[in-house]
C-alpha cells in the first residue's frame, strides 16, 4: 500500500508538500497540485481517514436524528444534510427513532459513543434536558425550540396567515383547520396560530377539527374530518395542516362518495409530492433548504466555535385546482396607494431628490406604477418609461441569477474553488493587518501581506467573505488601464485583481468588495461567452427585455436618455450634479464588463427581471430563468458570527446576508415577510424580492453618496408600500 512518503517521491516533492495539498494548506501552484494528484491517482493513494481525524481531534462524522424515514419531508431533511455533508468531507450517521422517547435517548447515547462531531436533532420528545444538560457536542435542532441549542424551522406563523388569507380570497367565510393540537413547543403550533388570528382579523370565524390520531390511518382520519363537518355544517373551506394527512383524507371511501371536496377550497401544508399529485394548494416549507442550512450552522459551530443561532426560512403558497379563486367569487385583497404617493411626492421637497420611479408587482400584475421629477439637470425634461438608470450594484442581483444557472447546469459548485476557473486566483496574498473604518483605507501590495491559509471558493465571492477589497484605485488597476489603452477587458482586469492583497482570510468575514465582478469572469469563463452577452441571451432575451445595457454611453441615442446624475455632498444634506468622482470608477475601462455595478436600464427593464424572481423563476411571458429551488436558495441567510456583526455594519436591520442579497430574518423590522431579498444601488436603486407574496418592488433615484437613501428612504417605501397592500 502506497504511503504519503511513495507519492511525494514519484511527485518529486516533499512530505510537506504533499500534505499541505492533502489538507489544502498553503500556497501551492496549480501544476504542482495537479502532479501530485496525478501521483495520487497513480499509486492509488489514500489518505489514512481515520489518522488524520485523531490527528484532528474529529471524527468527521455527523449524526442525524428522525422520527422516520417513510414520510418524505423527512427524506428531503436527510438528502439536503447528506449533501452538505460530502461537499465538506464529512460522513452522515442516522438514526431513526419512530417517536419513541426510550429509543431517542438510546440513539443520542449511542452518537456519543461513536464520537461524532456534532448531532442534528428533530426531536418529539417532552423533556429536552438529554440535550440541553449532557451534551459537550454542537446540536442543531430542526423544527423545535430547545434552549441553548441552533434552531432551523420555517415561518410556521406566516404559513398560517397564507393558509387563511387563500381561503378567504376563494370566498370562505367559514373555513375549518383539520388538524393535531401541536405542542407550544414545537414549531409548527405557529401555523395553526396563524391561520386562527388571520382569520379573525379578516372577520371570518374559523373551527377546528382534531385530528388526534396517525396520519396514515385513512379510516381514522375520515371518521374525524366527517365528524367535525357535521358538528359545523357550515364550513365553507378547510385547511389541513399536513400533506400526509390530506393525503389520507383522500383516499376516504366516503370522502369520493360524496365528493366532498369538489365542494368548497382546499388547501395543505408542507409543499410536498402528495399535494402536487392530487392538486392541492398548499403552503410549501423549504424542506431541503432547512436540512442543508442546520447542516452549515453545525459545522461552523463544530470548526469554528460559532454561537448558536435561530434561523427562520420562508415559506411560499402553490395555487392550485383546489382553491380556484376565479371559480368561487373570491375576495381581492384592497390595495390603496395613497400614502406611498404622497410619501414619493414629498422627496424632493424633503431630501432634494430630482428624480424617482417605483414599479411593484404582485403575481405578475403591476399593482402600482408612479415616476416624478426631471431627467435632466436643466429640470425641461420630465422622468418617463424611457428614461434610463444606471443601476450600480443592483446589478449583483443579476450577476447572482447568472451564476445559478451555471450551478443548476452544473458547470460550477457552490464550493468549488475560484481558481479551478481562474487560474490567477490561485495564490492569493492577504493584508498582515487590516481595520475597516470610514473612510476605508484598503491595503496595498508594498504592505506585510501572507499568503492565504485557503483559497478562495465560489460560496465565499457570492457572499462577499472571499477577503477581496473594493479598491478601484490600487496601482493593479491603474497599471493593467494604462497598459491597454483603457481597453482590457474583464478577464485581463481579473490578472490585476488577483495581484491586490486581500483585506481578510476568505471565508472569515463580510467585506462589500469585487467578489461579484470576479464571479462575472467566472461565468465567462464556463459560458465561453463575454459577460454582457451570457446575461442578455440567457436572462434579458428570455424575458423579453431590451433596456439593459453595459456600455450604455457608447450609443449617442442610448446615452441621451439616461437619467442626469447627482451626487450628495459629503457631510450635508445638499445634492449637486456629479463630477463623476463618485461613479466613474466602476467602469474601470471601456471593455469592462462589471458584475458588481455596471448595468443601466429602466425601470420596466429592472421590474420584469425580479418579476421573474419572485414568481419562482418564471417571467410574466412564461418563460422561465432559474428553478424554484435556486430562488429559494436566495431567500437564505449564510452569515453567521464575525460574518454576522460584519453585514450588521451595513445598517440593515433584521436582515442577514445571503448568497449575494440581503435577506429578512426577524420580522419585527419589516413589514415584508421572512426570506424577503434583495439589494440596492450606488445611486439609490433599492430591490425587493418577496417570492412568499409573489411581490415585487424596484424604486430607483439618480444620486451618489447620499447615506439617507439607505437608512430611511428605502426602509420607509418597503413598510409604506406593504400598508398600501393591506400587509
Amino acid at each position: 500500500m502506497a504511503t504519503i512518503k511513495d507519492v511525494a517521491k514519484h511527485a518529486g516533492v516533499s512530505i510537506a508538500t504533499v500534505s499541505r495539498i492533502i489538507n489544502n494548506r498553503g500556497p501551492i501552484s496549480e501544476k504542482t497540485r495537479k502532479k501530485v494528484y496525478a501521483s495520487m491517482k497513480a499509486l492509488q493513494y489514500q489518505p489514512n481517514e481515520m489518522a488524520r481525524a485523531l490527528q484532528k481531534k474529529k471524527s468527521n462524522i455527523i449524526g442525524l436524528i428522525v422520527p422516520s424515514i417513510q414520510y418524505s419531508f423527512f427524506g428531503k431533511l436527510i438528502e439536503a444534510v447528506e449533501s452538505v455533508c460530502q461537499q465538506n468531507g464529512y460522513k452522515l450517521m442516522l438514526c431513526r427513532t419512530g417517536e419513541n422517547e426510550s429509543r431517542e435517548i438510546e440513539m443520542v447515547a449511542m452518537l456519543e459513543a461513536n464520537k461524532v462531531d456534532g448531532i442534528i436533532v428533530c426531536s418529539r420528545l417532552g423533556d429536552t434536558a438529554i440535550y440541553t444538560g449532557k451534551m459537550s457536542m454542537p446540536i442543531v435542532s430542526i423544527d423545535r425550540e430547545i434552549q441553548g441549542l441552533s434552531v432551523v424551522t420555517s415561518d410556521n406563523y406566516a404559513g398560517g396567515v397564507l393558509a387563511a388569507e387563500e381561503l378567504y380570497a376563494a370566498g370562505c367565510s367559514n373555513p375549518a383547520l383539520f388538524g393535531d393540537k401541536t405542542p407550544e413547543y414545537m414549531a409548527m403550533h405557529g401555523r395553526n396560530i396563524g391561520f386562527f388570528n388571520r382569520c379573525k382579523s379578516l372577520g371570518v370565524t374559523a373551527h377546528y377539527f382534531p385530528a388526534s390520531c396517525d396520519a396514515e390511518d385513512k379510516a381514522e382520519v375520515e371518521r374525524l374530518f366527517l365528524q367535525g363537518l357535521k358538528a359545523y355544517p357550515q364550513t365553507d373551506g378547510i385547511f389541513i395542516t399536513g400533506d400526509a394527512l390530506a393525503a389520507s383524507l383522500f383516499c376516504g371511501t366516503k370522502i369520493k362518495q360524496k365528493k366532498i371536496f369538489d365542494k368548497f377550497p382546499i388547501l395543505s401544508y408542507d409543499g410536498l409530492e402528495f399535494s402536487e399529485l392530487l392538486d392541492i394548494t398548499s403552503v410549501a416549507q423549504p424542506v431541503y433548504e432547512m436540512g442543508a442550512a442546520a447542516a452549515v450552522q453545525l459545522m461552523k459551530e463544530i470548526e469554528k466555535r460559532e454561537r448558536p443561532r435561530r434561523m427562520i426560512l420562508p415559506v411560499r403558497l402553490i395555487r392550485r385546482k383546489s382553491t380556484q379563486n376565479d371559480k368561487k367569487g373570491g375576495k381581492i385583497r384592497n390595495m390603496d396607494f395613497k400614502e406611498l404617493t404622497e410619501y414619493i411626492d414629498s422627496l424632493y421637497k424633503k431630501y432634494g431628490i430630482p428624480a424617482v420611479d417605483c414599479k411593484i408587482t404582485k403575481e405578475h400584475e403591476t399593482v402600482y406604477r408612479h415616476m416624478a421629477g426631471y431627467a435632466n439637470y436643466e429640470r425641461t425634461s420630465k422622468v418617463s418609461k424611457e428614461t434610463i438608470y444606471r443601476l450600480f450594484s443592483a446589478t449583483k442581483v443579476v450577476t447572482m441569477t447568472a451564476v445559478m444557472q451555471q450551478i443548476e447546469q452544473g458547470k460550477i459548485e457552490l464550493y468549488d474553488e475560484v481558481r479551478k476557473y481562474l487560474p490567477e486566483f490561485g495564490q492569493m496574498k492577504v493584508a498582515d493587518q487590516f481595520e475597516f473604518g470610514f473612510p476605508v483605507k484598503w491595503p496595498t501590495s508594498d504592505e506585510p501581506c501572507h499568503y492565504a491559509h485557503h483559497a478562495i471558493r465560489i460560496i465565499d465571492l457570492m457572499t462577499m467573505t472571499g477577503g477581496l477589497s473594493y479598491d478601484l484605485n490600487a496601482k493593479e488597476i491603474q497599471e493593467i488601464c494604462r497598459e491597454s489603452g483603457n481597453k482590457a477587458t474583464t478577464r485581463e482586469v481579473m490578472k490585476a485583481i488577483a495581484k491586490m492583497p486581500l483585506a481578510y482570510e476568505p471565508g472569515t468575514r463580510f467585506c462589500y468588495s469585487l467578489c461579484h465582478d470576479v464571479l462575472a469572469a467566472v461565468v465567462e469563463v464556463v459560458s465561453g461567452e463575454r459577460y454582457g452577452d451570457y446575461v442578455k441571451k440567457h436572462i434579458f432575451e428570455p424575458l423579453g427585455i431590451q433596456d439593459f445595457y453595459f456600455h450604455f454611453d457608447k450609443d449617442e441615442q442610448t446615452a441621451s436618455r439616461i437619467c442626469a446624475l447627482y451626487k450628495g455632498v459629503f457631510g450635508t444634506d445638499d445634492i449637486v450634479p456629479d463630477d463623476g468622482s463618485l461613479s466613474d470608477g466602476f467602469k474601470i475601462t471601456e471593455n469592462y464588463e462589471s458584475g458588481g455595478a455596471g448595468l443601466a436600464g429602466t425601470v420596466d427593464a429592472y421590474s420584469a427581471f425580479i418579476e421573474a424572481l419572485c414568481n419562482g423563476g418564471v417571467g410574466a411571458n412564461g418563460a422561465r430563468i432559474l428553478s424554484e429551488e435556486s430562488v429559494r436558495m436566495f431567500t437564505v441567510p449564510y452569515t453567521t458570527g464575525q460574518m454576522s456583526k460584519d453585514f450588521a455594519a451595513t445598517g440593515k436591520k433584521g436582515y442577514e446576508y445571503g448568497l449575494g442579497v440581503r435577506v429578512l430574518t426577524d420580522e419585527r423590522y419589516a413589514k415584508s415577510p421572512v426570506g424577503e431579498f434583495g439589494w440596492d444601488g450606488a445611486a439609490g436603486a433599492y430591490v425587493l424580492i418577496d417570492s412568499v407574496n409573489h411581490i415585487s418592488i424596484f424604486y430607483t433615484q439618480h444620486v451618489v453618496g447620499f447615506p439617507k437613501v439607505y437608512s430611511e428612504i428605502h426602509p420607509q417605501i418597503r413598510d409604506i408600500a406593504y400598508r398600501c397592500m393591506g400587509y
